[in-house]
């Protein structure tokens, strides 16, 4: 993967690119979401967690929303839908798996046993995770997923892919070698891309 950082360059070689989507998972319309996919030709489909009932967590006008929950109810309530969002088998990767963190809302309790359960739905359900930059970018100030869930992750044998999120071309690639990093540390050796939704194991 070419990593392009806004400064005009010659290629030596084509740049392949794929084509892919980030959807929402909404539990509700789950049918229509797998029918409108298949009909598309993707080469990779990341499905992701975004709302908490009608509540866009992520989104900074709606921050002050998190003071009105405990912290670990609401990531139990998090990673439910996040279970959910794998356990349709509508994606091929779950897109930034701990978004919950992106304000720096954290429980102050062990949630070892949360990140276990989740990562078990993961393997069970063949579905990749996204070790995801953008995080970096915001005030948690930490790749998706942490450094915890990450290595549950590789010791229950769920695959990988790498994720900027970006939404300026300057943040296309951000901080890759960081996230190759963090993976390399928990015992990654591979990641995943995907052609036509098909997976090939790539060496990091």
């Amino acid at each position: 993967m070419k990593r392009v950082d806004g400064v005009k360059r010659k290629l030596k070689e084509p740049t392949k690119l794929k084509v892919g989507v980030e959807v929402d998972f909404v539990p509700d319309f789950a049918n229509e979401i797998k029918k409108i996919l298949k009909a598309l030709p993707f080469d990779y489909v990341i499905g992701s967690v975004h709302f908490i009932g009608g509540w866009a967590f992520d989104n900074p006008k709606y921050v002050l929303e998190y003071q009105k929950w405990d912290p670990l109810k609401l990531y139990e309530k998090y990673f439910m839908a996040v279970q959910a969002c794998a356990e349709s088998k509508i994606f091929d990767i779950i897109g930034h798996p701990d978004l919950i963190k992106k304000f720096g809302c954290k429980p102050k309790t062990d949630i070892t046993d949360l990140y276990l359960t989740t990562a078990k739905v993961f393997k069970k359900n063949n579905v990749c995770i996204e070790v995801n930059t953008s995080g970096l970018r915001h005030p948690c100030r930490e790749i998706y997923p942490a450094k915890q869930f990450l290595k549950i992750c590789y010791d229950e044998g769920v695959q990988i892919t790498f994720g900027s999120d970006a939404h300026t071309p300057e943040d296309i690639g951000k901080d890759f070698d960081k996230a190759i990093s963090l993976a390399k540390e928990v015992g990654y050796e591979h990641t995943i891309i995907f052609t036509e939704r098909k997976k090939q194991l790539i060496k990091i």
